[in-house]
């Protein structure tokens, strides 16, 4: 039973779904008790209880993203001194980039939490097997496997981007990646993949769903295909495939590419938050969590250097940043949660960049003149033209950088462009006087499994030997 470390520490995952499986059902008179002694009397055997089971948000809910340690190490914010002296010690070691280990005593959500989400949608994908697909329940039956390939797939790339090094081909088969739980049994041993494995699993899954799902969804934070295309651009762009990143991110945009007008969205009191949730750009809905007092609308900073970059009349910084504390605000959940779903404005980027890395220029500039024009004033907009190679690319790369902060991706660009000459990003903390730098390629751009998986597993835990003293 030692491996059932990775759906939670023994009870708690398995207990949740119980939970969840009786609210699916209406069962609530079972106690917890008869539950636990038949635990194949509540699993949820219909479709609708798959479906409803894929939709229910619990904690965790199955459609956030719990990457927010990753947001906490990026160069997306800072704190100052006075404010970091009310932080525990892990949260200030993310901040700092100095985490080595995740002691046993600490419950790190972004692993237990993601091996949770996988947890359930593999339920939902034995269960659906059981289920005779005919004609009269064939797009519920498509959807309900489809949701659950895509929930896990997204749960292994972000347990992946936060625990594994990047993907670089050439070296993919002999790095380490992660954990591939493919059953809902606990007692199956569990070791880690290759990175290679890790990848073709993800992008293997997400294939199929986008094959199985409904186009739009009905709502938002509902698995579709167009959320499996835009995740799978998302992924190949991590992976630097950029040809595939590209084809995928026009796919995606072909089925929506709705762009808000930021010249129509009020500026607010300083406090609100003025882009709305599950607005038009949003293709699939996620919050980024763990939450983080780190990066706070209230107590982080913004880059002096990178507020400088919104230039008069870009929209962007009045909408995004608070007037007195820089603390950012243009979160596309409405609130101060951050948002760590899949909108129109990442896919265009996506595809600008991909189309000016392949020498497509004008495809290039048209994504990005699209973009800019929906952000700028109208009579501060000027179109950008005669651009190409590297002047271009690097622009593309700077639009990103301005446009998508706060989302989680900010890590994931740094990992990737790092292994790119001329790209790479070294990055600086000072704090209380002491400097904390973290050079590109550093191990520690992939955080250390927790040490009750490695002490309860026996795997290897990622390699930090090569650290720079």
């Amino acid at each position: 039973m030692k491996h059932f470390v990775f759906y939670l520490t023994n009870r708690r995952c398995v207990q949740g779904l119980l939970i969840l499986c009786l609210l699916c059902t209406g069962s609530c008179q079972k106690n917890w008790l008869e539950a636990k002694r038949d635990l194949n009397t509540v699993l949820p055997t219909t479709l609708d209880d798959l479906y409803a089971l894929l939709h229910i948000d619990s904690n965790p809910s199955i459609s956030n993203d719990y990457i927010g340690a990753l947001l906490v190490s990026s160069d997306d914010h800072y704190c100052t001194d006075e404010r970091l002296q009310s932080i525990g010690e892990q949260e200030f070691a993310l901040y700092t980039r100095t985490t080595t280990s995740f002691p046993s005593s600490l419950s790190i959500q972004e692993w237990n939490n993601s091996y949770e989400q996988v947890f359930y949608a593999n339920v939902v994908l034995e269960k659906v097997q059981q289920i005779n697909r005919n004609n009269t329940n064939a797009v519920l039956w498509d959807n309900v496997k489809g949701g659950g390939l895509f929930f896990r797939a997204k749960a292994f790339y972000n347990i992946a981007q936060t625990f594994a090094q990047p993907y670089q081909r050439g070296h993919s088969e002999s790095d380490q990646g992660i954990p591939l739980r493919l059953s809902s049994d606990p007692n199956i041993p569990s070791s880690r993949a290759s990175l290679e494995e890790t990848y073709q699993q993800i992008t293997s899954d997400l294939k199929l769903a986008a094959a199985l799902l409904t186009t739009r969804p009905d709502m938002s934070i509902t698995a579709s295909r167009q959320a499996a295309l835009g995740l799978l651009a998302r992924i190949y762009l991590a992976m630097r495939i950029y040809e595939q990143a590209g084809l995928y991110a026009d796919s995606c945009l072909q089925l929506h590419d709705a762009l808000l007008d930021y010249n129509h969205i009020a500026d607010g009191t300083t406090s609100s938050f003025p882009i709305a949730r599950l607005n038009a750009e949003v293709i699939f809905h996620a919050y980024l969590l763990p939450s983080s007092n780190v990066v706070s609308a209230t107590s982080g900073f913004t880059d002096p250097q990178l507020l400088a970059s919104y230039a008069a009349g870009d929209r962007r910084g009045s909408l995004f940043f608070r007037s007195t504390t820089t603390g950012f605000r243009g979160n596309y959940t409405g609130s101060s949660l951050k948002f760590g779903g899949i909108a129109t404005d990442e896919m265009l980027l996506i595809r600008a960049e991909c189309a000016a890395r392949s020498g497509d220029a004008s495809g290039s500039l048209d994504d990005l003149n699209r973009l800019l024009r929906h952000r700028y004033t109208p009579e501060t907009f000027h179109l950008y033209s005669g651009l190409s190679g590297e002047k271009l690319l690097n622009l593309v790369i700077q639009e990103r950088r301005k446009e998508l902060l706060h989302r989680g991706l900010r890590w994931g660009d740094l990992r990737r462009l790092n292994l790119e000459q001329g790209h790479e990003v070294p990055l600086l903390r000072i704090v209380n006087d002491t400097r904390y730098e973290l050079p590109p390629n550093d191990p520690r751009y992939a955080l250390p499994i927790p040490d009750a998986v490695i002490f309860a597993t026996g795997m290897p835990q990622n390699d930090y030997s090569a650290i720079q003293p």
